[in-house]
Parts: structure tokens; sequence; C-alpha cells
């Protein structure tokens, strides 16, 4: 990668934190990082009411997507602050089951 490719680079990721910080909408993928999670758990925790996001759709109703609000996601890592007492898989599982039983 040359050094103008570099500097491209670097630009759209200066540009996707400042979509974040600005309070734009996140896209599932997005989110999931933005929490440090799978999109799998992530869509998880949405359907177990856990975590909220917005449908968007045309207007003729033949496409759809999910997106998610900083605010609520920071509402969510607040939310559950503090319930990570050791980094290890088992107690991250045994947490996030437990988080999923509310």
């Amino acid at each position: 990668m040359n050094e103008l490719e570099t500097i491209v680079q670097e630009l759209k990721s200066i540009r996707a934190e400042i979509r974040v910080f600005s309070g734009a909408a996140l896209s599932r993928t997005q989110a999931a990082d933005y929490l440090g999670v799978s999109v799998r758990t992530l869509d998880e925790l949405c359907r177990r009411g856990r975590l909220l996001r917005v449908s968007l759709t045309s207007d003729s109703g033949k496409w759809g997507r999910h997106v998610f609000r900083v605010q609520e996601l920071d509402s969510f890592l607040k939310r559950n602050e503090g319930k990570m007492p050791d980094s290890s898989e088992a107690e991250a599982q045994r947490i996030f089951d437990e988080a999923m039983e509310r």
C-alpha cells in the first residue's frame, strides 16, 4: 500500500469515528464492533428485548434493515457496566446468559 492509499484509509476511519460520535445510526456490524460482541450476540440481545434497534424500510416495503443508535448502545453498556469481573470466556458466557434471562 502506498502512502496515498494509507492516508485515504486513515481518513475513512476518522470519518467513521466522527459519524459515531455525532450520533449517527450504526449498522449491525458497526454496532457489534462498538459493543465488542459478535453480530450473532447482538441479534440475540435484540431478539430477547435487551437492546433496541430501529427498523428502516422503503415506502414500498420491499427492503428493510436494522440500525442502532449510539445512545442506545451507550445505555446498554451503562446498564451492564461492572458485570464482567474477569475476562475469561466462561465468565463472559455466564454473564451473557444471566443478562438474557432478565
